[in-house]
């Protein structure tokens, strides 16, 4: 295992990132080299019996035989996910709302009896978004539709009190068809993050280029030469005169809307003059409700990919909307893919520092006053969790044809979990691979060492605790967490490269303690599409996963969509 923390006082204020797919020619180029460790500390190992067991589960959310018969099941020998979900808890732990694929909201109490229902008819979805308000008061629903929707619910009547269409703040309504958008909500407008703050609700939402007559998304290879994005670069390699990357990407607008909770009505939009050409996937804010972090994942813009692309961090005003800094992930070089920030930025409750990780599995710690004050963003130490390996990887065309194995390069995806008590807590993903091309599905053929672990931090840098489960966390909101107080759970699929789905379940880890407290196998009930945490309850969705090894072995679908409540505290039963 290589773990890697390097100190610095980096100043960058370079509004533009990395996309990296190193050209073939420049894989002989020398890897830089890792981070050095800070230091380490010896923990005891997790306790073996899981403190957790299984309190109710809902009935059916979905039918099953309507999932087998539109497809919307998971793989366990591919990446690709085609079941969806997402769970929230009240604040007060009152209510469960669960958002299905199908097109439903369905609103649960503590003891999983129903209090509401919401039917939005086809291709309005609101599989990926939903929040309560800190006072409970509301209930805001983000939906996947040709137009993009935002409604809000009154938890005292379960009356609409707000209803936003989005499309007229990106490039109007998407191509998509709605069969499409059942199928595939993303390639619908839809919201990707919602976040109260005082009277503040604020939204991402965004559209990508769907081509009307494949209804599929618009790809293109983009080039762009990283001695332009990052002049330092330039005396690593003193004898070359530029460094060219080369890959597939899709555009996606996006853009952030500030709602005021007392009148319903958008504040402020950011960016003001036209949408961001890439994908905004997250927000973030301080206790104090000061500043408000985003982020860029995977899209580039066609026109100008120097400005807009992924692995960029952005800091505003949370009151204004105003520009603070912007941090330009630097690269792993060489190396055929490209940095990006998918999982939510995490500031400590004073807003003094803030922590991420990149899709390529970095974690960075910001100075964050220190950034506004100087402008540009100030790094208190980074460490790399998932340095990028080379390794064979499967090619499988997904429309048939013949299979082929590469050279590339494999790496976990970096997801970050937040800070508590003054620790930073970062998990890694799946083994995935550097490769990408439209219409192909690579799978590597080895793991990687780091796949699948928790790694938590002090503020200053050391590493203080690693655990390594087993499984996929690549499911409902993508790498799904919840947190509460320093109890961190995440639910976790198959595993990818072996297409075993053994161990999938749901985990539970006492950070502040350094312990793994629970876990709870979920096989029998289903895939977790996402989990949710109110005190000493998890709130888990499942849905079905065909079990097979291949796509060519017999189907194995096992499990249910449904919600499962469990306990934290009480022995495994």
């Amino acid at each position: 295992m290589r773990i890697g923390v390097r100190r610095a006082g980096i100043v960058a204020g370079v509004i533009a990132a990395v996309i990296i797919a190193a050209i073939a020619a420049l894989l002989a180029l020398p890897k830089a080299p890792a981070p050095k460790p800070n230091a380490t500390v010896s923990l005891p190992a997790a306790p073996a019996a899981p403190g957790i067991s299984l309190a109710w589960q809902s009935p059916p959310l979905i039918e099953r035989g309507w999932l087998v018969e539109h497809g919307m099941y998971e793989r366990a020998w591919t990446w690709w996910t085609f079941s969806k979900g997402i769970v929230q808890v009240s604040p007060d732990g009152r209510y469960v709302a669960v958002g299905t694929q199908r097109g439903e909201v369905v609103v649960l109490d503590r003891d999983g009896r129903e209090v509401a229902r919401f039917t939005y008819g086809a291709g309005r979805v609101p599989y990926y978004v939903l929040e309560f308000s800190p006072d409970g008061r509301y209930l805001a629903v983000g939906i996947a539709s040709r137009e993009g929707e935002l409604i809000v619910y009154d938890t005292s009547t379960w009356r609409e009190a707000a209803h936003f269409n989005f499309s007229s703040y990106l490039k109007g309504p998407s191509n998509a068809t709605e069969s499409a958008i059942l199928k595939q909500p993303w390639y619908g407008i839809r919201p990707t993050f919602l976040l109260f703050r005082g009277d503040i609700l604020y939204v991402t939402v965004g559209e990508p280029h769907i081509d009307p007559e494949t209804q599929s998304p618009v790809y293109f290879k983009v080039a762009m030469d990283l001695f332009k994005l990052y002049p330092e670069l330039r005396r690593r390699f003193p004898n070359l005169t530029s460094y060219v990357a080369v890959r597939y990407a899709g555009t996606q607008w996006s853009r952030v809307l500030a709602i005021d909770t007392k009148t319903w009505r958008v504040r402020w939009v950011w960016p003001r003059e036209e949408p961001a050409e890439t994908m905004i996937p997250n927000l973030a804010s301080d206790a104090g409700r000061r500043y408000l972090a985003l982020s860029t994942w995977w899209y580039v813009s066609r026109s100008d990919p120097y400005k807009w692309h992924s692995g960029m961090l952005f800091v505003l005003n949370a009151t204004s909307g105003e520009l603070l800094y912007v941090f330009d992930v630097p690269p792993y070089v060489p190396y055929f893919n490209y940095t990006s920030i998918w999982t939510a930025p995490a500031f400590t409750p004073d807003g003094k520092y803030l922590a991420f990780a990149t899709g390529d599995g970095r974690v960075y710690v910001l100075d964050n006053l220190r950034s506004i004050a100087e402008r540009g963003a100030v790094v208190l130490w980074a460490a790399s969790i998932s340095d990028v390996l080379p390794a064979q990887v499967l090619l499988i065309p997904q429309k048939g044809g013949e299979t082929k194995v590469i050279q590339s390069y494999i790496y976990t995806f970096g997801g970050l979990a937040g800070i508590v008590n003054d620790r930073v807590i970062a998990y890694t993903s799946a083994t995935y691979t550097t490769y990408w091309a439209p219409g192909v599905e690579r799978k590597p053929v080895t793991q990687h060492p780091n796949q699948t672990k928790l790694f938590v931090f002090d503020l200053n840098g050391t590493l203080l605790y690693v655990d390594k489960f087993l499984g996929k966390p690549a499911y409902g909101k993508v790498v799904p967490f919840a947190i509460s107080g320093c109890m961190l759970a995440v639910g976790v699929g198959n595993d990818w490269v072996t297409s075993d789905v053994s161990m999938m379940g749901v985990y539970v880890w006492d950070v502040c303690r350094l312990a793994q407290v629970g876990r709870f196998l979920t096989v029998k009930y289903g895939v977790p599409l996402d989990v949710a945490m109110s005190g000493n309850r998890v709130y888990v969705l499942t849905g079905l996963i065909n079990a097979a090894p291949s796509e060519t072995a017999p189907a194995n679908i096992i499990g249910e969509y449904r919600l499962l409540a469990l306990e934290l505290g009480r022995p495994a039963g």
